[in-house]
Formats: C-alpha cells, structure tokens, sequence
C-alpha cells in the first residue's frame, strides 16, 4: 500500500464517528514510548489532507499537537534529545491548524496555536543552523506568526516574531 493510500485509510479510521467505543484523549491511545512516532503519524496525515480535507485536518493535526505538547510537558527524552527529528513535523501542524482555525474564524485558538508554534521555532532554532529544511519550516511558521500578530494588534508579539524571523535570514 502507497503512502497516500495509507494515509488517506489513517484519516478514515481516526476521523469516523465513535459509535461503537468510548473515546479517549490523545496521549492515551499509545504508549509514552511510541507517542511521538504516533505524533508523527498524525502529522503526517494532517499535513497531507490540509487543503482538501481540512476538518480532517484539523481533528487529526490537534491529535499529533497534544502527543507532542504531552511529550514535552514530561519532558520526555525522546522529544528533547531528537527535536531535530520531531519538531518540524510538530511545528507544520502547528502551522497547518492554525491557518485552519484562522480560516474558520476562530481566533483565540489561532492564537493560542500561534503561541505553541513560537515556542517550537525557539525550540528548532539549533537545528536550523545547519538543516535547511528546518529552517525552511521555521521560516514559514514565523512569517505566519508575524502576519497573525500584527492582525492581532499585538506590536511586541510581532516584533519578536519579526526578530526571529531576522534571526533566521541571518543563518549563513
């Protein structure tokens, strides 16, 4: 089976009504262990049905955000010793769901997805040193984050955004 086939079969499976089950929150549908592969699943299949599933999307993209954020408020080591590998799939839902939300009006959880895409650039910034590719997605997820500050009205938010974001275009 291709990769979108299994995607697409993943979106069916994690977005179809729960008839027949109980549901549970997203951090307890794996173990500690397996949740930032699990994450990355999610990731995956939100980043690949954004333009033309976006509730999809959105419901599987929220899924791989609270993996990851549960995995970083643990501090778990995995996520901590391989942000390099984890982050920028983190950091494309981030980006992915917030311009969902956005979209659909909801703006104070477009801000609030904004806020944990901040903290996972400053988190990827390292990286970006060296990865272009990863300094791609943060440059993408920056230059959103400035765009939804000054929108906002929030000068400081848009200013450290823009700092970041020179921050970036200064990388050799």
């Amino acid at each position: 089976m291709n990769r979108s086939a299994r995607s697409r079969e993943f979106t069916a499976a994690v977005t179809a009504p729960a008839t027949d089950c109980s549901l549970v929150t997203s951090y307890l549908r794996c173990t500690s262990d397996d949740a930032p592969m699990v994450a990355g699943m999610f990731a995956a299949a939100a980043t690949a049905t954004w333009e033309r599933e976006p509730a999809a999307s959105l419901r599987l993209g929220l899924e791989a955000h609270v993996l990851y954020a549960h995995q970083s408020e643990r501090q778990s080591s995995e996520l901590r010793h391989n942000m390099g590998e984890h982050g920028p799939s983190w950091a494309l839902v981030l980006l992915a769901c917030s311009q969902i939300t956005a979209r659909n009006g909801l703006r104070e959880l477009t801000l609030d997805l904004s806020s944990w895409i901040a903290s996972t650039v400053a988190a990827l910034t390292p990286f970006a040193v060296t990865d272009l590719e990863t300094r791609s997605v943060a440059h993408d997820c920056t230059s959103w984050r400035v765009e939804l500050m000054r929108a906002a009205g929030d000068r400081k938010g848009a200013a450290a955004a823009r700092k970041a974001l020179r921050t970036l275009d200064a990388m050799p």
